[in-house]
């Protein structure tokens, strides 16, 4: 039986169905990894183009439908994120250049402005399917990322190169943060559990919206592409770095595959400067200051 909890209204909560995780123990291979993504994120989630062509074909009946679809595809272009990697946004010179447990995400060019227009378009000549007010606010938050979203998601691979390796591929894009501030709201634990709502899909669909935007927890308006040789240029791009990886099994056995080393792992996401004297995560936000702008109090 999966894991529950039950929040303060009572309610059975399931984690997994919006805090995706995966037992790394049960993974010999790489190609058995893959294969539980494409099972779990891949197979459930529409494409941009799946999406684009239902709003021209006027395929969606209601908001949800649109909202549902727009949050499996972020879903499914954060697949390794959420389940390998911790985001960090970092000071370029505060990277390790030579650590093995250090990773930077690398994009492709990619411009989703006229495909954002035609969605958001879509979505407000839709009818609300259950409440309006939710489902702006549920909009709010996934139209924003989906906007500012640097990668399609089909090119971003497993295991993003570490620094060291991205350094000697200068061409590589990879993120730079204009700004950032370390205390950007977001949602914390017990504000995802504990949300309710009188329709279970719109409270499923609030808790993903809400663990998505903690995966972008920065301007997002204000964060762009650079190739590493011009973050190390001007001191600031972006970049990964890992934590702890899994315990070896007991008893002799081949080294750790660098696939499977690199779960658990925390990227970094290196920025310009800031008044601030470590590169140290933002502190676990509070029910009362865990709000985005973008998207209201719940």
């Amino acid at each position: 039986m999966k894991p529950f909890v039950i929040n303060r209204y009572g309610r059975i909560v399931f984690p997994f169905n919006f805090f995706p995780e995966l037992d790394f123990s049960t993974f010999q291979t790489l190609d058995q990894f893959a294969a539980v993504i494409k099972r779990d994120f891949e197979e459930k989630a529409p494409t941009e183009i799946d999406i684009l062509a239902r709003v021209e074909s006027r395929g969606y009946k209601g908001r949800f439908d649109l909202l549902r679809d727009l949050a499996l595809h972020l879903f499914w272009v954060n697949r390794y994120a959420m389940t390998m990697y911790e985001k960090r946004p970092t000071r370029w010179r505060d990277v390790a250049r030579h650590r093995d447990d250090l990773f930077l995400p690398v994009f492709a060019v990619r411009d989703g402005t006229e495909t954002t227009t035609a969605i958001e378009s879509a979505y407000r000549a839709l009818p609300a399917t259950w409440d309006e007010g939710t489902e702006d606010k549920i909009c709010r938050v996934v139209l924003d990322l989906f906007r500012h979203k640097k990668g399609a998601g089909a090119e971003l691979p497993a295991i993003k190169p570490t620094v060291g390796e991205l350094l000697a591929r200068p061409k590589s894009l990879t993120y730079h943060l204009l700004a950032h501030n370390p205390d950007y709201p977001g949602y914390g634990h017990d504000d995802i559990i504990e949300f309710a709502h009188a329709v279970p899909e719109l409270e499923a669909l609030m808790r993903q919206a809400m663990v998505l935007h903690n995966q972008y927890r920065w301007d997002r308006a204000k964060t762009t592409m650079s190739c590493t040789s011009s973050a190390a240029s001007r001191a600031s791009s972006a970049c990964a770095r890992a934590g702890a990886r899994p315990p070896p099994p007991a008893g002799p056995c081949a080294p750790m595959p660098r696939w499977m080393s690199a779960r658990a792992s925390r990227s970094c996401l290196a920025s310009r400067p800031w008044p601030c004297t470590r590169a140290s995560a933002p502190a676990r936000t509070t029910t009362s200051s865990a709000t985005p702008p973008i998207a209201g109090r719940p």
